[in-house]
């Protein structure tokens, strides 16, 4: 009985050698962990005791916290950097106007190619780009030999076109500056029709009246006559019309427009 006894006793006190250290260290009270302990943590075995290499237990920072897993510290946040900034857009090179192209300059005119533009804008009747070209060449080459028929056709362009005025000026000019012409005669005819068509009667009736006295021999002398009597006439001046008709019958006798001008003397009831 009293074996029996002693081994329980061995056992019992074997027992509290064993739990002895684990009780200090779950009190957190160091044993015998002198300044020559090498402390360490051991993540392998966290709230148990830890044996020194000269058989001394002793606790640390972490054991014992009731928990099998320590806490990490968390890692601290990176710091919030500023966004880039914007930097302002320059602005887009402005676009800047395209240079007109140089003009290509028209050929060189000469007398010969403003004179048949000319005639060819008459027959055209375009009458404003006739004058055009037939003044320039009468500027510019006032000796040419063209001068004479684009004064004329230019006479003629403004007549078509009812400036009678112009008309009017451009053949009295060629009558007093181109006298030894043998186209003069003929210019005389035409500035009479002008005055005719602009109601200048009395006018165009001295016109054919000066042609029949300076060109008494020429074909159309009787013929100015007798146009002189009628433009008389439109201008109700029969006098100055009879007048007219008996020089034609006094000076072409046998001329086609002397029976004319006798008819239209009886017709003026001035008799024979």
């Amino acid at each position: 009985m009293k074996k029996n006894g002693s081994i329980i006793f061995l056992v019992l006190a074997a027992v509290m050698l064993t739990l002895s250290p684990l009780y200090a260290a779950d009190m957190k009270i160091d044993i015998n962990a002198g300044s020559d302990v090498s402390k360490h943590y051991d993540p392998l075995h966290p709230g148990h005791m830890h044996q020194a290499p000269n058989g001394t237990y002793y606790n640390q920072p972490g054991d014992n916290v009731g928990t099998h897993h320590p806490t990490h510290p968390t890692h601290p946040t990176h710091p919030t950097y500023p966004t880039q900034p914007t930097y302002p857009t320059y602005p887009t090179q402005p676009t800047y106007p395209t240079y007109p192209t140089q003009p290509t300059y028209p050929s060189y005119e000469t007398d010969a190619s403003l004179y048949q533009n000319g005639f060819n804008y008459f027959n055209a009747a375009n009458y404003g780009l006739a004058i055009k070209n037939f003044k320039r060449l009468v500027d510019r080459y006032p000796s040419s030999s063209y001068v004479e028929g684009a004064s004329y056709y230019m006479a003629l362009s403004y007549k078509n076109s009812y400036n009678y005025a112009q008309a009017i000026k451009t053949l009295h000019t060629m009558i007093n500056n181109y006298r030894t012409s043998p186209n003069r005669p003929d210019w005389f005819i035409a500035l009479a029709e002008v005055a005719e068509a602009a109601y200048k009667y009395k006018d165009a009736a001295k016109w054919y009246d000066g042609f029949a006295r300076e060109y008494s021999r020429h074909p159309r002398a009787a013929e100015a006559m007798f146009r002189a009597g009628q433009a008389y006439e439109k201008a109700y001046d029969n006098r100055a019309a009879v007048n007219a008709y008996r020089a034609l019958t006094a000076s072409y006798p046998y001329s086609p427009f002397n029976n004319m001008a006798h008819d239209r003397i009886r017709a003026l009831g001035y008799g024979y």
